[in-house]
């Protein structure tokens, strides 16, 4: 019994001996956090590139109540214009964070009352997928560049190269900008 319980509760050798919970690896499952600049009235909203089946319902709740001009629903123009790029980007299952960020923010300003085209520009910052190419993947960029037109705000994705700096700081920050 007590060797059970020294093993059971005996600490890892090495991190490297530790188990890892995939979720929290941001090489493999990337996080974005997006908020609005300059502003506190809606907070900060953060999601993992893996959010399971659940953000589903996030990603549907989006889909039916999110207009990107008055009056016009972003999924009516997805459907008119046969946009299957853009509809791939918000689906759960897609491998990236910053659409899920994204959406997340948009239910926040919706909850709170507000509409899309009276708020500021929009932040979004990606930490993970270091191994893959720092930075968002192809599909982010060309979905963010569609959506910053949509909504005619500027989107800013800040991102770094490496988990961490050679010297064991945080690595300076690189930024894209996506003009309407």
């Amino acid at each position: 019994m007590s060797g059970l319980l020294r093993r059971f509760w005996k600490r890892p050798e090495s991190a490297a001996e530790a188990p890892v919970d995939p979720r929290m690896d941001r090489d493999s499952n990337p996080v974005a956090v997006a908020g609005f600049s300059g502003s506190d009235e809606i907070p900060l909203v953060a999601a993992g590139a893996y959010e399971g089946e659940a953000f589903g319902l996030e990603i549907a709740e989006f889909f039916t109540t999110f207009h990107h001009r008055p009056g016009i629903r972003l999924i009516d123009y997805i459907d008119e214009n046969n946009d299957e790029r853009l509809r791939s980007w918000f689906d759960w299952r897609c491998p990236e964070a910053e659409p899920k960020a994204f959406v997340r923010l948009m239910l926040a300003m919706m909850r709170a009352g507000r509409e899309v085209w009276d708020q500021p520009d929009i932040r979004l910052f990606l930490r993970g997928r270091w191994s893959q190419g720092p930075g968002p993947s192809k599909q982010s960029i060309e979905a963010i560049s569609v959506v910053a037109q949509l909504i005619g705000k500027t989107i800013t994705e800040l991102y770094s190269e490496t988990k961490k700096a050679n010297d064991g700081t945080d690595p300076p920050l690189k930024t894209l900008i996506f003009e309407p």
